[in-house]
């Protein structure tokens, strides 16, 4: 991938309207910690070039992605963060595939029960079970 967790981040920007693009664009580039910023102005160039490891960070727009393209984009190049703009400016959110631990406290009931039911099933994570996986 082009930065390193300390190092700047290289962002790719793609399929989001022109305006919207060049707006963030111009947010992020010249920021502390982003080393670069491309563009590619459809969807399908995504795979190859999130295929190539050198962003970091790619910023997509939210109503054009499905679970599909995040689980393609994250099987291709698992480091990558994915950020999903909507359209219209008004909504952002991440995606992110990395082992994560949250230190919830000392032991008891409504902790366990809270880290249990707040666990993410797979089909939220990753889409639909692969068949031969899951309960039967």
């Amino acid at each position: 991938m082009g930065g390193t967790a300390t190092g700047p981040q290289h962002i790719l920007v793609a399929g989001l309207p022109t305006l919207l693009a060049d707006i963030v664009v111009a947010a992020l580039a010249g920021s502390p910690g982003i080393g670069a910023v491309a563009v590619v102005p459809d969807l399908d160039d995504l795979g190859p070039a999130v295929a190539a490891r050198w962003a970091d960070v790619v910023v997509v727009p939210e109503e054009h992605v499905t679970a599909g393209t995040v689980a393609d984009l994250l099987r291709v190049a698992p480091p990558v963060r994915i950020v999903m703009v909507h359209h219209a400016g008004t909504g952002v959110s991440t995606i992110e595939l990395w082992p994560l631990r949250r230190v919830l406290g000392e032991l008891g009931l409504d902790r366990l029960r809270r880290a249990v039911l707040g666990a993410a099933p797979w089909d939220a994570r990753f889409g639909t079970m692969p068949s031969g996986r899951g309960r039967s």
